[in-house]
């Protein structure tokens, strides 16, 4: 048998607004430098030709053709909108996907409150690690990660022999 490292206990808190922007960092990861780019940049674009082409056809001046513009970045905003909630449907697919969603969370429900049961994820289903910020991600699916924030970490244990140690974990036998 090999000597794996001792396991390490965690009382890890993070706030939605983190775990948020760490879902919109994993996505974002994703898409790609060119599809961000394409997302943001694109309906500006797409307004400013849109305008130009109305302006040069009706022959109109440069203020209607401005107005028309406006209204042409109205347009390309709603377009925006679409899809950012288009990508927010595509995070959740990918999340349903991940093991850390799929696995039953055990409760029990009482006079002292509510009492979460401990689930053990197998190392199998952590598909990677990533540093993000003061944050080491244990992702288990494109779209899902445990956040493990550097302050939750026992003292003396940097993110360095944290992922040492997951990866003996991770190791097969």
């Amino acid at each position: 048998m090999t000597d794996l490292p001792p396991p390490l206990s965690l009382q890890v808190t993070t706030s939605p607004h983190l775990l948020q922007r760490v879902a919109d960092v994993i996505v974002s990861r994703e898409m790609g430098a060119a599809r961000r780019i394409l997302v943001l940049v694109g309906p500006l674009i797409g307004a400013m030709i849109l305008a130009s082409s109305i302006g040069w056809l009706v022959g109109v001046s440069l203020f209607e053709a401005a107005l028309v513009g406006s209204y042409g970045f109205i347009g390309a905003a709603i377009g925006f909108v679409l899809v950012r909630r288009s990508l927010g449907r595509r995070t959740m697919s990918i999340q349903a996907t991940s093991a850390l969603r799929q696995r039953a969370a055990g409760i029990e429900l009482g006079p002292e409150g509510v009492t979460l049961a401990a689930r053990t994820l197998p190392w199998a289903d952590v598909s990677q690690l990533a540093r993000w910020k003061d944050c080491t991600l244990v992702h288990f699916s494109a779209a899902d990660a445990l956040v493990i924030p550097d302050a939750a970490l026992p003292p003396g244990t940097s993110p360095e022999a944290l992922a040492t140690r997951i990866a003996a974990w991770k190791a097969p036998g």
